[in-house]
């Protein structure tokens, strides 16, 4: 999102970041979020990493007259593809891309470069005559493919490649920030340390309370409000930690008191954050197979 919201607005476009509250509407596209985007004069809707299996919403935002373009990384389901003005994805039946293992910011990227390709008069809307830094999205590119686990094979790793230098020379308010409170060198900054360090920081926002401070975090140019940002980051990501090892004993303890030797355990619990659930089964997973 941060990476379409700064090149659709430096080409000159009237754009804006929406990310759902995963605890108010879920993950991806919901029709609440395209009737509130409709009525406040929104035209088109670019979704980045989902909505390959969301028909009904598609149909829906057709309904209202709202032109609906889904850019998605996911498998779809079979040929049911959603009736959207355009479907980029290359795991699509029928797809001719060769590189099926790009992330959704891989994605989005690919949707950049095509429009400049396509368009050789675009230039930012500063006027300044020159052309479009490309290479200044890779930063993203590679926070987001690190992050999401895509495979670091093909094209992206290239991309991650490439990426990192651009994070070793960012002129990104955010990720100085985000760096120092993780306390690593931005000029090193490595594969690992996205994936452990910097990535986790990041979705923690989106698994506490909503991802728009990791949004803001990445898109602003204040480096007094990246200091603020990166600090809450840092500190919601250490509640998620506190939060996951609770769940994962409570869970354990639940899964344990049935039948310890099931092939299927289970745990549920009305208290359990939405927002790291998925951490902590993936522990228990890693634990009992």
């Amino acid at each position: 999102t941060a990476l379409l919201v700064q090149a659709l607005g430096t080409l000159g476009g009237n754009v804006r970041g929406y990310i759902p509250n995963r605890f108010d509407e879920g993950y991806g596209l919901n029709k609440d979020a395209l009737d509130s985007l409709k009525a406040e004069g929104v035209k088109l809707v670019i979704t980045v990493d989902c909505g390959i299996r969301s028909p009904d919403e598609a149909l829906h935002a057709r309904s209202l007259g709202l032109d609906l373009i889904i850019s998605d990384h996911h498998h779809p389901d079979g040929g049911n593809l959603p009736s959207a003005l355009a479907v980029i994805n290359s795991k699509q039946v029928g797809d001719p891309y060769p590189d099926k293992d790009l992330a959704g910011v891989g994605i989005a990227y690919k949707i950049v470069e095509a429009l400049l390709q396509g368009n050789k008069s675009f230039v930012p809307s500063t006027g300044s005559g020159q052309r479009f830094p490309l290479a200044s999205l890779l930063d993203l590119v590679a926070l987001g493919t690190v992050a999401d686990l895509a495979p670091l094979v093909g094209e992206n790793r290239v991309l991650v490649r490439r990426g990192l230098r651009q994070i070793h020379e960012t002129q990104r308010q955010g990720l100085f920030s985000l760096a120092g409170v993780a306390d690593i060198k931005i000029d090193k900054v490595t594969a690992g340390n996205i994936g452990f360090m910097l990535g986790p920081r990041l979705n923690a926002s989106g698994r506490l309370e909503s991802a728009l401070a990791s949004f803001e975090l990445l898109t602003t140019t204040d480096f007094m409000r990246a200091g603020q940002l990166a600090m809450q980051l840092d500190t919601q990501n250490r509640q998620r930690q506190a939060l996951t090892r609770a769940m994962q004993e409570q869970a354990e303890v639940i899964a344990m008191s049935e039948d310890p030797e099931a092939f299927l355990l289970f745990a549920a619990h009305e208290d359990f954050n939405p927002g790291v659930v998925g951490l902590a089964a993936s522990r228990l997973t890693e634990l009992y197979y």
